[in-house]
């Protein structure tokens, strides 16, 4: 248990940590990164892991990020449907994956 919490709760994050990081390698290959930029884009994220994951970062801090996120979501589809309405035309855009993704 982390502050109370069930693994099932927070469990599903050490995959997603995984799946960034190996983002983070993929990225570094084919953007052909300097071996500096991409220690400091490693320990720049594990450094978040552990002050997310030790406590270090207060919840209401850890709460007022996960708010946010409904705003960064919400006007991450601007554009998209800006572009769409430009050129009549979703293009791969599914409306299943949008609407089920919208309500989260």
């Amino acid at each position: 248990f982390h502050r109370g919490f069930p693994l099932s709760t927070y469990g599903e994050y050490v995959f997603m940590s995984v799946q960034d990081y190996v983002i983070l390698l993929l990225i570094y290959h084919f953007e052909k990164l300097s071996m500096l930029q991409f220690s400091g884009a490693t320990v720049l994220y594990g450094s978040l892991l552990y002050g997310f994951f030790s406590g270090l970062v207060p919840m209401e801090v850890i709460s007022t990020l996960q708010a946010a996120n409904i705003f960064i979501m919400i006007g991450s589809r601007v554009p998209q449907i800006w572009q769409n309405y430009k050129t009549k035309n979703t293009g791969q855009l599914s409306v299943v994956t949008f609407f089920l993704q919208f309500i989260g």
